[in-house]
């Protein structure tokens, strides 16, 4: 690309600003953002605006390019960072306008000084970064002035916000700027964003990869659980390198069974390199065949055939995984199945684990999470040492609590199974991230937001994005947990729930273009029809917001919540628009107890029944205790959190205790003196 000022990214008008900034700094990164674009003036901010599967670097380069402005927030964090180093030395090369926002005394290294001796500095002073991010909105619209006559999309963007932030200002009800910006630096400053690091290496264009499922050349194909089980091995070994970018299990395995060119998979999940192979299991005897695939051009890059005794698996696996990263240029440490890192020697418990990761990956029904365990408690009858047996029972246990099955957690299993992980391995990040969901279960807020801290500071990013942005929508972060959860989708591109959980966080924060750009995104890559008509309520919600809405897209959302078919708690494909017949529709269906859900409180609010949804509200989050406290943020068509009663499910959940604890707000509410609060 050009480095032309004023080019054109994707989607038109490119961006006025590049924030350039050290990952310990996205705090205030993401304030000036806000205070930037509130002001009408287009940012571009990593890892944000990076398109999921593209390369990371280039993306970088090419928006340093349209930018005319870099700003930098400037810190002991980005001095010591070379790609904030490298983002400077770019732009500067460009003869871009820099701005700097300073925001403690560091002193400036040779190169910095050198970059920075023309550039304008703004101090974060006595009047906190709310008066420095007015001043840094006046200082960029002043370097703008210079240049706005040979840019006309700054003089367009000036007089017509992107409809998103006319929408969003329309919509929401927001105390000023200062007091935004306040309340975003009190809910991140002392969260550690893990996966952001860019001061360390990113990955270059050939170090991604995806591992397809091997295939299964058994003599009776009933090996299937073992050749799906070597391959997830080997991308857990792989995704252990920050050095090299693995595709998510989800995406990986979508193309299983398909008639997909490697080409094209390489370019559906962003990869450069495939690796693929094929197991042939009989009695005790392996042969192991694996190739490493260029997907750009689907050349060769490397192949070998194992021939081993069963009792070998783990040799291979290590060989395998070996060969791959030499291919590829990077050192690879031992075997994720060692006993070292919580795996067993025992190849008969080995199988059992594989057999029961097998069915926990299929699992769509409470009985499925039962027979996992049962599989996972065989293999560690075999070995009671095996850690990541135990960790896969802790999983098996408490997962049918979070899918919403109305089963309580087995405390006594759970805590067993915790203790053993404690026990054997407790130095790896699955061991120090498991408590965090029987913390959440009992709104022990504080507790969970230490034990993801703890397990995020060694947690491979592929591992962990979604779960960080799953408990930032819990307590209310939802734009910082947009930007954990893009960076799933990009690990795990086809992963539906990454996609979902991420749609319904950007409607959560009044980003509602973005939401639907992530549902057609989706919907365009993924073959999967049942995730494709899932339709949870934000999506079911705009699609019947347009008013070209199409009545069978309706009919099939409806019929796909597997209510009454195409009635959906009284509210039908013949009546959504009419408010006055799904107003009473709905209340019909509250005097019904079964009819409470997460969908039912949705339709309640949507349609202004605010009474309704905040007893079902309650009902779901306090008496039921469901650990779906994102429901507080995800809606609020009916006004129900400027409600008393709001803040009082707040308090009765622990939330309020946890907010004036720790200091961090959620988007929506702000501390009111020493004992008090409000919410929006």
């Amino acid at each position: 690309m050009a480095g032309g000022i004023g080019e054109k990214s994707r989607g038109g008008i490119g961006p006025i600003a590049f924030v350039s900034y050290a990952s310990q700094d996205s705090a205030v990164a993401n304030t000036v953002v806000d205070a930037l674009e509130l002001a009408d003036l287009k940012c571009w901010i990593a890892p944000r605006d990076v398109v999921p599967g593209a390369i990371y670097a280039s993306e970088i380069v090419e928006a340093i390019n349209a930018a005319p402005v870099l700003v930098l927030i400037l810190s002991r964090h980005s001095v010591a960072s070379t790609h904030v180093g490298k983002e400077l030395e770019r732009a500067s090369s460009k003869h871009r306008r820099i701005v700097a926002l300073r925001t403690d005394a560091v002193a400036l290294p040779p190169a910095f000084e050198y970059f920075l001796s023309e550039s304008q500095w703004i101090e974060v002073g006595t009047g906190g970064i709310g008066a420095a991010a007015e001043k840094l909105v006046e200082a960029v619209r002043r370097h703008l002035g210079h240049e706005a006559a040979s840019i006309p999309q700054i003089a367009n963007l000036a007089q017509q916000p992107p409809d998103h932030q006319r929408r969003f200002r329309q919509r929401w009800v927001m105390p000023g700027i200062a007091v935004l910006l306040v309340a975003l630096i009190a809910a991140t400053a002392s969260w550690k964003i893990w996966f952001a690091k860019r001061d360390t290496p990113l990955a270059g264009e050939g170090r991604s990869i995806a591992v397809l499922p091997f295939e299964d050349m058994s003599p009776e194909h009933n090996q299937e659980y073992f050749s799906d089980g070597l391959a997830e091995e080997l991308m857990n070994q792989l995704a252990r390198k920050k050095e090299l970018r693995v595709a998510g299990r989800t995406s990986s395995f979508s193309f299983k069974g398909k008639n997909e060119t490697l080409r094209v998979i390489g370019e559906k999940l962003g990869v450069r390199n495939i690796l693929e192979g094929s197991v042939r299991k009989e009695g005790n005897h392996l042969r192991i065949n694996a190739k490493l695939i260029d997907s750009k051009d689907e050349s060769l890059v490397w192949s070998q055939t194992f021939d081993r005794e069963l009792s070998g698996v783990f040799a291979v696996q290590e060989d395998i995984a070996k060969a791959v990263a030499a291919a590829l240029s990077i050192t690879l440490d031992v075997g994720e199945t060692s006993r070292s890192n919580g795996g067993t020697t025992n190849v008969g418990a080995y199988e059992k684990y594989l057999q029961a990761t097998a069915l926990f990956n299929k699992a769509d029904r409470p009985e499925n999470y039962d027979q996992a365990a049962l599989m996972f408690r065989e293999a560690l009858a075999l070995d009671p040492g095996f850690a990541r047996a135990w960790f896969g029972l802790y999983y098996a246990k408490v997962t049918p609590s979070f899918v919403g099955d109305g089963r309580a957690a087995p405390t006594k299993e759970l805590n067993e199974a915790l203790g053993k992980l404690e026990e054997l391995a407790p130095n790896a990040w699955w061991t120090k991230s498991a408590p965090m969901n029987v913390l959440v279960l009992d709104h022990k807020w504080l507790e969970a937001d230490a034990a993801l801290s703890s397990a995020a500071e060694i947690a491979p990013a592929n591992e962990f994005a979604l779960p960080s942005g799953n408990f930032l929508a819990e307590v209310g972060r939802v734009n910082e947990a947009v930007e954990y959860l893009r960076l799933a989708v990009r690990a795990d591109p086809l992963s539906p729930v990454a996609s979902l959980v991420l749609q319904g966080n950007l409607d959560a924060a009044g980003r509602w273009e973005e939401a639907e750009a992530e549902e057609q995104r989706f919907a365009g890559s993924s073959e999967s029809t049942a995730w494709k008509s899932l339709g949870n309520a934000g999506t079911l919600l705009r699609l019947w917001s347009r008013k070209d809405v199409d009545v069978a897209a309706v009919k099939a959302l409806l019929g796909s919540q597997k209510a009454d078919g195409v009635n959906w708690y009284g509210v039908t494909a013949d009546n959504w628009r009419d408010r006055k017949a799904a107003s009473a529709a709905i209340k019909h269906a509250f005097e019904d107890p079964a009819r409470k859900s997460n969908l039912f409180f949705a339709l309640a609010d949507h349609y202004g029944e605010k009474d309704i949804a905040l007893a079902t509200l309650r009902q779901l989050l306090v008496d039921l205790k469901l650990p779906n406290a994102y429901l507080l943020w995800r809606y609020n068509e009916s006004g129900l959190r400027a409600d008393p009663r709001f803040k009082d499910i707040l308090r009765d959940l622990g939330l309020a205790t946890y907010y004036r604890t720790s200091g961090k707000w959620p988007d929506f509410c702000s501390p009111v003196g020493t004992d008090d609060f409000q919410c929006h």
